[in-house]
């Protein structure tokens, strides 16, 4: 059995302990969490597929083209203080679009509030009548429309 002020000393280590990794954990800042970005195709297959490019600063994902029902996604960890933005320029037939589709503003949308250890995912579904944003690819929320060639 523990001594009255063993137990007392070993109390007040532990609240020391706790407050000073509290203290560091709000030095180092948020935790910053992986994002997956999700670009799916809906629009029909004619007049041709869907052609989409996006990059950011210092990351060029690539030209993909995606067939109705189709889908490309990439994974990065933003790096504050700087501000990671990803572009992205859609085509299709005589449509054409080209948005941010990850900045600081989007990731109230795909941030689930989930485990720090599981990555945030931000889908994009380009349809016929525009493109629209779910953090759980079941509930979507319209944010742009395509702009024709003119």
């Amino acid at each position: 059995m523990m001594s009255t002020p063993a137990y007392f000393l070993l109390t007040l280590l532990t609240i020391s302990h706790l407050a000073h990794a509290i203290r560091k954990d709000a030095e180092s800042g948020p935790v910053i969490t992986d994002v997956v970005l999700h670009i799916i195709s809906r629009v029909p297959n004619q007049p041709t597929g869907l052609k989409v490019h996006c990059q950011s600063n210092d990351t060029d994902v690539g030209t993909h083209y995606l067939y109705t029902g189709q889908e490309f996604h990439w994974k990065f960890l933003p790096q504050p203080p700087e501000p990671t933005i990803f572009s992205c320029h859609f085509n299709w037939g005589f449509e054409f679009k080209t948005f941010d589709v990850y900045d600081s503003s989007i990731d109230t949308f795909c941030a689930d509030g989930g485990p720090v250890d599981k990555p945030n995912n931000c889908f994009w579904e380009a349809r016929t009548s525009g493109f629209y944003i779910s953090k759980d690819n079941r509930i979507w929320l319209k944010l742009n429309t395509w702009d024709p060639f003119v």
